[in-house]
């Protein structure tokens, strides 16, 4: 579960706001698996963006090493040394908070260098969010495995720190769990994410359609990237997904 930028931004202002998943599920009565990262983020002025809803790559950068940390029970402080010697220089940077605004607002923030070798491409979805499927090939990951995430914008900003740890990932834009989809990925790890924004109107999965589905039930084209067709035929097993299975 993701943070919510506005409350840490509220509680280092004074104002009073409380965290809408802290408040409806205390530490203690939450699973193993389920991390809500609000220390990576609260008080660290390089990890929250003054002009956009989601975090910085500095904090994409330490939450993916904590989920790979948890998830694959790695060691990952000697690829956040290197990351954080190695950061890319300042530049300016307009969120989708700052393109609101007339005139635009920007920001300085710095990134870590990108990882080396990753191929990405989505299928394009047209003037929305749901359905929106995102496919990462990672031949310098850490580990070989590949990982399936059902989730929001916030996990699809960490699709390329994530990709310095998997070797294939495949993103589905869903609030979600997609088992129809399982079959045909054959996932070694699975994550489902979504910011606390969406925690009251979360509905169960037994209303869910197919993922594929998605562009149909909402009217929208896609346009695939040049490379999603390559990326799906080694990711995607057409026939167990065809099956069911």
């Amino acid at each position: 579960m993701f943070p919510d930028p506005i409350v840490l931004n509220a509680v280092t202002a004074g104002l009073g706001y409380r965290s809408i998943f802290e408040r409806s599920m205390p530490s203690d009565a939450r699973p193993n698996d389920l991390l809500y990262p609000i220390d990576h983020l609260f008080g660290r002025n390089d990890r929250l963006s003054m002009t956009d809803s989601h975090y910085t790559p500095v904090a994409n950068m330490h939450l993916a090493a904590d989920v790979a940390e948890r998830t694959l029970h790695i060691d990952a402080s000697k690829v956040l040394a290197d990351l954080t010697s190695s950061m890319g220089p300042e530049r300016e940077y307009v969120g989708d908070l700052g393109t609101q605004c007339t005139p635009k607002i920007s920001e300085i923030r710095r990134s870590p260098m990108v990882h080396p070798q990753i191929a990405s491409a989505a299928n394009g979805v047209q003037a929305g969010n749901m359905g929106i499927m995102h496919l990462i090939s990672s031949p310098k990951s850490v580990t070989p495995r590949t990982l399936m995430i059902f989730g929001d914008s916030f996990f699809r900003s960490l699709l390329t720190e994530l990709a310095r740890y998997w070797r294939k990932i495949v993103f589905c834009r869903t609030p979600f769990f997609h088992q129809e989809m399982m079959a045909a990925v054959k996932p070694d790890d699975v994550l489902c994410g979504l910011a606390e924004r969406y925690f009251a109107s979360t509905r169960p999965d037994t209303e869910r359609p197919h993922f594929l589905a998605y562009p149909l039930m909402h009217g929208r084209s896609t346009a695939p990237d040049a490379m999603f067709a390559t990326l799906w035929d080694e990711m995607i097993d057409a026939n167990a997904l065809a099956l069911n299975r």
